[in-house]
């Protein structure tokens, strides 16, 4: 765990202090060793560790299976299996066309940015003339989209009938100093919700709001903390988080919204508050990323985001 928050603080493309990298290693130490004991109480409470790994690796074995001839593998930011290692293995085997996904569906310097930076400093590094073909935002898939519909209107149907469901819409947060720079989150945020709520026709209550927020700096909003206090008290409404930066569970869905939110959602006197399913490694999301990958190798980008075209270097 320690080495993890080390590894994710002393990134200075997905997190920019603003400092030299040698003050932001040891800024990165100081934090890792503080934060650790509290955050491995939370991994204890959600039964020991993360399933975002092994998740991830079994979601990859589906879709070589989906994929005739093509290998699929996994490269990780701040915790194995690496990048770096995913692409020293690329240059062993001399593979040197490789069509990456990140498993994010919005495309930021936070996410995307920085693995696509480690992806390409690892092959410079090398000498390998790694030639990767990046689709850096997919979340306006039209497969996507009607899968993760479905997903919201079974969670919709949970509700007592007595309730009127509100949809909020998380997403991770981000600084707001990262939208200055051009990062285009908050925007496809945005279109995403847009599109969901076209997707399903909800014709309720609904809004977006932002967690994991880190730090003293201004990031972006509301939190979800803000929104839940807006409910206070109404004990008619049924409120419903849907996740939308996330496709796997992990620690900011099984702890920060399964537990600690929803511990403030009763304490609000909220009857009814619950969270829309990540995909994980399901054979239904399998089977979209393997066609929407196969669209993007045969044919031109079927949506705006299309293949990166830009680089996120390290501010020095």
């Amino acid at each position: 765990m320690q080495d993890f928050l080390y590894q994710l603080f002393r990134d200075r493309v997905g997190i920019r202090l603003g400092l030299p990298g040698f003050l932001q290693e040891g800024l990165a130490k100081i934090i890792s060793r503080r934060r650790a004991p509290s955050i491995i109480d939370k991994y204890q409470e959600i039964g020991g560790g993360s399933p975002l790994v092994p998740v991830t690796q079994a979601l990859a074995k589906k879709l070589q299976n989906r994929l005739n001839g093509c290998r699929v593998k996994v490269g990780m930011r701040y915790t194995a299996p690496w990048i770096e290692d995913t692409v020293l293995s690329y240059a062993r085997e001399n593979v040197r066309d490789v069509f990456v996904l990140p498993l994010y569906p919005q495309d930021s310097l936070a996410t995307t940015g920085t693995a696509v930076f480690a992806l390409r400093q690892a092959a410079a590094d090398l000498d390998f003339p790694l030639n990767p073909r990046i689709l850096n935002a997919w979340y306006d898939d039209p497969g996507f989209l009607k899968l993760m519909g479905t997903q919201i209107l079974n969670e919709i149907l949970r509700v007592p009938d007595h309730l009127d469901p509100t949809l909020l819409f998380c997403a991770h947060s981000i600084p707001e100093s990262y939208l200055q720079e051009g990062d285009p989150y908050k925007e496809q945020v945005e279109d995403y919700v847009s599109l969901l709520i076209r997707q399903i026709r909800w014709k309720s209550e609904a809004k977006i709001c932002y967690q994991s927020k880190v730090g003293p700096a201004k990031w972006i909003g509301p939190s979800i903390s803000e929104i839940l206090n807006s409910y206070r008290g109404q004990d008619s409404r049924a409120l419903i988080i849907v996740p939308i930066s996330f496709v796997g569970d992990h620690i900011e869905t099984l702890h920060e919204i399964d537990i600690e939110y929803a511990a403030v959602a009763k304490d609000l006197g909220i009857e009814w508050f619950s969270r829309v399913g990540c995909f994980n490694a399901s054979d239904e999301f399998a089977q979209v990323l393997a066609e929407m990958i196969e669209r993007n190798l045969n044919n031109s980008p079927q949506h705006h985001g299309g293949f990166i075209r830009r680089d996120f270097p390290p501010r020095m």
